[in-house]
């Protein structure tokens, strides 16, 4: 089973999918582009690809001799992430370092304030898809990009333990959806964008 870290905490979280390669979903093409991928050789830590992997943003990766649009750019430091549209199609996203924190479109300014400030660690809202259907997206802060990381919480992996500690399905799903959750042992934890594989 794969397993997960929370930032600053030695948590460890299994998932109910076991671990298989997914490889053959990363697009390649892309990662040639930036040189992050030759002759099958991945030029990605361990951790970066498994983030890929888990819907979650890379460390910060630096990439160099872009070409973008005509223009050279000698070195560019951005998370990467993968994005998969309503035809299933997966794309790279880079996401680079803004001067300045950028404004969600879903967000007020206070709760756009608020995330940026860490008053608030992640705030969920109902959005309606181009194909009509209205889901929930949580919006956290990425304070190492100054932009914001919004996801759908049902497409994440489902954890079904903390710590070897069983949680019950309604804790899987708050867990689920960046609640704070209480264990047997009486730890809290909550999910957030950042996890990294241990």
């Amino acid at each position: 089973p794969t397993l997960f870290q929370l930032k600053d905490n030695p948590l460890k979280l299994k998932t109910m999918e076991h671990s298989k390669s997914k490889m053959e979903i990363l697009p390649l093409e892309e990662l040639e582009k930036l040189g992050l991928y030759k002759d099958g050789d991945l030029k990605l830590k361990p951790e970066d690809i498994e983030s890929l992997l888990s819907g979650r943003r890379t460390d910060m990766v630096s990439l160099k001799g872009l070409q973008v649009e005509g223009i050279d750019i000698d070195k560019l430091d951005a998370k990467l992430s993968l994005y998969r549209d309503e035809l299933n199609n997966i794309t790279l996203q880079i996401h680079p370092i803004y001067n300045k924190p950028q404004k969600h479109p879903l967000l007020t300014t206070l709760e756009n304030d608020a995330l940026i400030s860490g008053e608030v660690n992640l705030i969920s809202k109902l959005h309606k898809t181009k194909d009509d259907n209205i889901i929930t997206v949580n919006i956290e802060y990425d304070k190492q990009t100054k932009d914001f990381v919004s996801y759908d919480p049902i497409r994440l992996p489902q954890i079904v333990e903390v710590n070897g500690m069983r949680l019950s399905a309604s804790q899987q799903e708050d867990f689920r959806t960046g609640k704070l959750i209480e264990l047997e042992d009486g730890t809290k934890v909550a999910r957030h964008s950042d996890e990294k594989e241990p």
